[in-house]
């Protein structure tokens, strides 16, 4: 009778071990993500919470980060176009990716780990209006669409190499591509769902909203005047807020010898993070026509005056003729 009840507790002590570490390993390896678990997703909205498509992520007080350090936003009031300022406020809530799985749906083709990575800083925030817009893009483009970059702190968008003033740190732009880029038509989807700003650039395009109304999750309960200052006419569902115009100039360059004169293009404030597109096209004194697709295009000045297009990543427009024509 002994033996029988230890062989019975035996047994009963080994099931135990068995389901739990069953239960520890639940879930899968998830060492390359957030360190929350596959389970327990938020669904439903709590205060203080970003929702994309009724999935729900809580938010913290910006001043409550553990490593702020890596979240030092430079003055919106140091912004160099005064108008666009309110669109440069620092954020008041950021999401903590501790507590958020990587591979949670935001929409029908894109997940957390998308727009937020937990490996280039614990917090972050992304527009919920954005997840949607890259959504309508992925539907219309009918290819799959890779996004490379999504939010950035500001201390990885310096690690990057990004500018100061990128909006990546604000949560409303992305850089994807896809498996046969044809990166003209995915810009024209951006521009159809109002993107303020947008690059090609030879492996990945860009696309921001910048105009777009910053989302009162991640800007507290100033959002709602802010936007207010944010000069728009809402045409639903995106509403039409315009594009950034881009202070830039084609700059003549003439040889040491005189005999050649070499065009570039320089571009002000703006988030270059690689080698754009150029599209080059010139006609000579005679009529005759020229095309580059190169950075910059040299030139004899025996052919001269020339008319000068160049579009720079799809988007950045313009005209010269050199020399200038005088009266």
């Amino acid at each position: 009778m002994r033996n029988s009840l230890q062989t019975v507790m035996i047994i009963l002590a080994a099931a135990f071990l068995i389901a739990g570490c069953s239960s520890n390993n639940k879930g899968g390896n998830n060492s390359n993500r957030s360190p929350a678990s596959n389970g327990g997703a938020p669904v439903g909205a709590v205060a203080n919470s970003s929702c994309y498509n009724g999935r729900c992520l809580q938010t913290m007080p910006f001043s409550q980060i553990v490593d702020p350090q890596d979240y030092i936003y430079k003055n919106p009031n140091s912004f160099p176009y005064p108008s666009l300022r309110p669109q440069y406020q620092v954020p008041t809530h950021m999401i903590d990716l501790a507590y958020v799985n990587a591979s949670w749906p935001l929409s029908k083709s894109f997940t957390v780990g998308d727009f937020m990575d937990y490996n280039h800083g614990r917090y972050a925030i992304f527009s919920p209006a954005v997840v949607n817009i890259m959504q309508d893009i992925q539907n219309d483009a009918n290819t799959p669409i890779w996004i490379t970059s999504g939010y950035r702190s500001p201390t990885h968008n310096a690690q990057v190499g990004g500018v100061a003033w990128s909006r990546h740190q604000y949560g409303d732009a992305v850089d994807f591509t896809s498996p046969s880029p044809n990166y003209s038509f995915l810009q024209s989807l951006c521009l159809k769902y109002d993107a303020s700003f947008t690059l090609i650039y030879t492996n990945h395009i860009h696309c921001d909203w910048r105009k777009y109304p910053l989302d009162p999750a991640f800007y507290g309960s100033n959002a709602i005047h802010l936007n207010s200052l944010v000069k728009t006419t809402v045409v639903p569902p995106y509403g039409h807020y315009g594009t950034v115009k881009v202070p830039a100039q084609i700059v003549p360059l003439i040889s040491r010898d005189g005999r050649f004169v070499r065009f570039s293009v320089t571009i002000k404030d703006v988030d270059l993070e690689g080698h754009l597109i150029y599209k080059w096209q010139v006609t000579t004194a005679l009529e005759k026509k020229l095309a580059s697709s190169h950075s910059s295009i040299e030139l004899p000045i025996a052919q001269a005056p020339y008319k000068i297009d160049v579009v720079v990543g799809g988007f950045i427009h313009l005209q010269k003729t050199w020399p200038a024509q005088t009266n």
